[in-house]
């Protein structure tokens, strides 16, 4: 007897017609029938209580925490990036990266738009892939989660920040099988990044989740006047991003000055305090009152200069018109996601317009150069993205890449009518996301290939090779607190 009070949606896999082997003898679409049984059985359904029914329903409840997980014990690991951006690393279990031989498997996780590594569309996955014998590893991205202290913002164009936190994981653990979830803007950069590394990827396999495939299309639905999404989730996503913007400083975006003690130049002057010994990871913690200066006089080589200048002059050359007129408009409090998109993060990728910037952050035209097995899944009751826009297509023509969708779910939502131990709804997504990489490991996969490193003009600091904008050196808290861009508060610059 059918239930009143549940709602079912069946799931719709859309896979490549003519699959080829890609982990051992297996194609992706064997993968998914033999071990993913949540999205391939014939009774395979999303299954939700009738009053979170609605895709804006269950966007809204999942936002507010209603799936929230337990916590986890994070093991927390910040890391500096190549142009003084800083990402922090969550790791779980607490303890289970302290030997470089583990070759537990590692998921990394890459949270939305707002998000962070506590977000509960990070933590409900991260809890069960731990109880499934996988390490976690959540990526808080520049400006969430992290202080902001460089001139640059999070977006889905930044695939150099995920390449590094890779090339991170990889020095923590080189011989582990890596994998990726993305969720939401987090999705696109996950998308972007494995096709830019194509057939050299050192990850396994990747799930992203609600991805927003084309920017342009979602910023549509953002800026409609007779829908919830622009009446009212684009201004709810605008005073969003006004409260995380009051907690940094204007001189996060004047560029470089972090560089004047990081990068000792050939003619230093004997008396400055050494700087190696803050850039390694130190030895013991550094304390917030440093044994010396904040601003030696340190001589930058040209070869530094030319490295790290380049965002900082950009961003300097647009500070009087573009960044300024949005601080002007920032008093408001009609202050839209897709005015701030506009007007603020737009200008600081370096894109022209949105229109570029569009173009430079959206994912579907390079779903066909994924060469790592990736599964997308998304609702077609998403109100950031509908399923209208979904690349069924794209999806079909690479074989190492295929899409579940159901008809419900939202966005980041998947509230299911079953409970965890405290009682809250679970999130359905989760299920396929855990079994999808214990299909794969069954399929016994070769090793990946590892990511060559370099060391360039920042002491300590690991570079990608061949790359000046992808490496990281970690770091503590203690020593981001010391960075002259560190933020403390807009509050005052806005006023």
């Amino acid at each position: 007897m059918r239930n009143a009070f549940v709602s079912s949606s069946p799931v719709t896999l859309i896979q490549s017609p003519s699959p080829i082997p890609i982990v051992g003898t297996k194609t992706l679409t064997s993968i998914l029938r033999e071990s993913v049984p949540s999205l391939s059985s014939p009774n395979a359904t999303f299954k939700c209580n009738s009053f979170f029914k609605g895709g804006m329903r269950q966007t809204l409840l999942a936002s507010m925490g209603i799936t929230k997980a337990a916590a986890l014990d994070y093991e927390r690991r910040n890391i500096i990036l190549t142009d003084g951006g800083c990402s922090r690393i969550d790791l779980a279990p607490h303890g289970s990266f302290s030997s470089r031989e583990d070759t537990r498997p590692i998921v990394i996780l890459v949270h939305g738009i707002l998000g962070n590594s506590e977000a509960p569309y990070i933590l409900a996955p991260a809890n069960e892939l731990v109880a499934n014998g996988f390490r976690v590893a959540a990526v808080n991205l520049r400006g969430c989660g992290i202080r902001l202290t460089s001139a640059a913002y999070h977006d889905a164009g930044k695939t150099g920040d995920l390449k590094s936190v890779l090339l991170y994981i990889q020095s923590l653990a080189p011989s582990a099988h890596k994998f990726l979830v993305g969720c939401s803007l987090g999705a696109d950069l996950v998308t972007n990044t494995l096709a830019e590394l194509g057939e050299d990827s050192p990850v396994t396999a990747a799930v992203t989740v609600s991805n927003v495939f084309q920017y342009e299309k979602c910023f549509q639905e953002l800026k409609s006047k007779t829908t919830m999404m622009g009446l009212v989730i684009n201004k709810i996503l605008g005073s969003r991003y006004k409260k995380l913007m009051s907690e940094v400083e204007p001189e996060a975006f004047q560029g470089d000055p972090w560089i004047t003690y990081l990068i000792p130049g050939p003619s230093t002057p004997s008396t400055t305090p050494p700087v190696a010994p803050v850039c390694s990871p130190p030895q013991t913690p550094i304390s917030v009152d440093p044994p010396f200066p904040l601003t030696p006089t340190i001589t930058i080589s040209e070869e530094a200069t030319s490295i790290f200048s380049t965002p900082a002059t950009t961003i300097r050359s647009s500070v009087d018109t573009r960044v300024h007129s949005f601080l002007d408009t920032f008093k408001s409090r009609n202050i839209t996601m897709t005015s701030f998109s506009r007007d603020f993060i737009a200008p600081l990728s370096g894109a022209s317009d949105v229109a570029e910037f569009c173009d430079t952050t959206s994912s579907a035209p390079r779903i066909r150069d994924i060469r790592t097995p990736t599964l997308f899944i998304n609702a077609m009751d998403d109100p950031m993205y509908p399923g209208k826009y979904l690349p069924f297509d794209a999806v079909c023509r690479n074989p190492y890449t295929a899409m579940a969708v159901t008809a419900r779910g939202g966005h980041l939502g998947w509230i299911s009518n079953e409970k965890n131990p405290d009682g809250r709804p679970t999130q359905w997504v989760v299920g396929p996301i855990v079994e999808f990489f214990k299909g794969i490991l069954e399929a016994q996969p070769a090793a990946r290939p590892m990511m060559s490193t370099s060391r360039g003009p920042v002491p300590g600091m690991t570079y990608l090779r061949g790359s000046e904008i992808v490496g990281f050196l970690p770091t503590s808290d203690s020593f981001i607190r010391l960075l002259p861009l560190a933020p403390k508060t807009l509050g005052r610059f806005f006023s």
